[in-house]
């Protein structure tokens, strides 16, 4: 995200201080081992305020410090025993219903290991990371406020420094989700790819689908902060501030994705023309911009939809009998085209007027050619889709899983390029002209590049 931080800590750190913690709340009268279980807690407190005091609530001192050491040593099965803070359970407040700061979990931990079998729950380990870290301002969405007074509770009594508490709206795209829940079943019922998936919201997502830390800071400072419970930003508001940040470090190339073959008729085989390009337009007043040349030879390829054996005037593209641009270069003219087996056009004739007599206003195609002894390289392009059919998946009482886009990602596996695209590294951004920004992918191999699209040049109508 382009921040760096001052220091990188978990609150595993602080295990020992927690566990210490946890004591001297028992010391004091405000923490009990309690053996309900997880269901007769939930039942009970279905009750609200009428709901009856734990049996073991007011066990003595020396008992719970001795069942809390068992609890430690591993004498109990998870859900047998829980450390239970002793708050209030008539209070209008649920979060201060007693409730639980240790469990039982016989799982290894990723930074502690297998040191503890008892684990502190967030509720108990949140408020005190943060008065241990001196943390100024604690930043938690709005869902949340109703927490900030077992938080203030928790560091009252056991006499540490109190954090100031913020409560804000949950930013929300929609099209997407992002609750952790959701996605994490998108990522283990193999739904999308991995947590690094281009379709979804994560920062690893966005980092592979080609967004920069830029364009993200600008779109969060765009949409700001709100106590709204639920703030709703369009995708295209997303894309539009990612779009601005790759605009000036995109270099432009053209690419093929759907190729069909044209012939230049009037143009000899050996024939090669030089057509000048560059990295960036010149209004963009890029100081590194490069120049280069691509060759244009007898047999080129545009892309399928750009030509229809006939259409009305709203089609930009090439119809027989029209003179259309290839960008960058000369005006060509379609005498006619062939047909495969199942009657679609497989390959167009054309011909070219290098003097550029006519003035085409509307029609320019980008192209790749096939030049004698230099053919296109091939590439992969994935064309990706908003997740979701809906804006708000999930609304209401519908199982936001039957809303996925089964066409969120296109695989355009026939893609070309010309041959000096075989060279790209990964992380690398281009424009592809008439297309999108596109992002060199991970799993590009040398000469077999990879490409995800980030987003498209814009919002544009159909023609024709």
């Amino acid at each position: 995200m382009g921040h760096e931080p001052w220091k990188i800590t978990y609150s595993s750190d602080e295990f020992n201080k927690l566990y210490e913690f946890a004591i001297k709340l028992i010391k004091k009268e405000k923490a009990y081992v309690c053996h309900m279980t997880g269901e007769e807690i939930t039942e009970n407190k279905k009750l609200k305020q009428k709901q009856k005091p734990s049996p073991w609530r007011n066990r003595p001192i020396a008992e719970s410090l001795f069942e809390f050491e068992r609890m430690r040593k591993g004498y109990y099965a998870e859900g047998e025993a829980t450390l239970r803070l002793k708050m209030d359970i008539t209070h209008d407040n649920p979060n201060l219903w007693d409730i639980v700061g240790y469990r039982v979990i016989y799982k290894a931990h990723p930074h502690a290991g297998d040191r503890w079998c008892i684990y502190p729950t967030y509720d108990f380990t949140h408020c005190i990371i943060d008065s241990l870290e001196d943390i100024t301002h604690s930043l938690c969405t709005m869902e949340f406020e109703t927490r900030r007074e077992s938080y203030y509770w928790l560091l009252d009594e056991l006499e540490i420094f109190k954090p100031n508490v913020w409560e804000y709206g949950r930013l929300n795209i929609k099209n997407n989700v992002l609750s952790k829940r959701k996605l994490k079943y998108l990522v283990m019922s193999k739904t999308v790819r991995g947590w690094d998936d281009p379709r979804l919201l994560t920062i690893n997502g966005l980092r592979r689908r080609g967004y920069t830390a830029e364009g993200i800071n600008s779109f969060c400072e765009a949409m700001g902060v709100s106590r709204a419970m639920v703030a709703w930003a369009s995708y295209e508001r997303l894309e539009l501030c990612g779009r601005q940040a790759l605009t000036k470090i995109s270099p432009r190339r053209m690419v093929v994705t759907d190729p069909l073959k044209m012939v230049i008729k009037n143009m000899d085989e050996k024939a090669c023309v030089s057509v000048k390009c560059q990295d960036f337009p010149d209004s963009l007043g890029i100081k590194t911009n490069k120049k280069f040349t691509v060759p244009l030879s007898k047999v080129c390829y545009i892309e399928r939809k750009d030509f229809k054996p006939s259409a009305n005037s709203n089609f930009f593209g090439m119809t027989v009998g029209k003179t259309v641009r290839l960008l960058h270069a000369f005006n060509v003219t379609c005498t006619g085209f062939d047909k495969d087996s199942k009657g679609e056009p497989s390959t167009v004739y054309c011909t070219i007027d290098l003097d550029n007599k006519t003035r085409v206003k509307k029609g320019f195609l980008h192209w790749v050619s096939s030049p004698p002894g230099k053919s296109p390289v091939k590439v992969t392009v994935n064309i990706y889709d908003k997740l979701f059919l809906v804006e708000r998946p999930g609304e209401g009482d519908v199982d936001y899983l039957t809303q996925l886009n089964p066409n969120s990602l296109k695989v355009m596996n026939e893609a070309i390029a010309f041959a000096e695209m075989g060279e790209v590294k990964t992380g690398e951004h281009y424009q592809f002209e008439r297309l999108g920004y596109f992002y060199v992918d991970p799993d590009t191999k040398p000469g077999k590049p990879v490409f995800n699209r980030t987003m498209a040049l814009g919002a544009s109508k159909k023609k024709g």
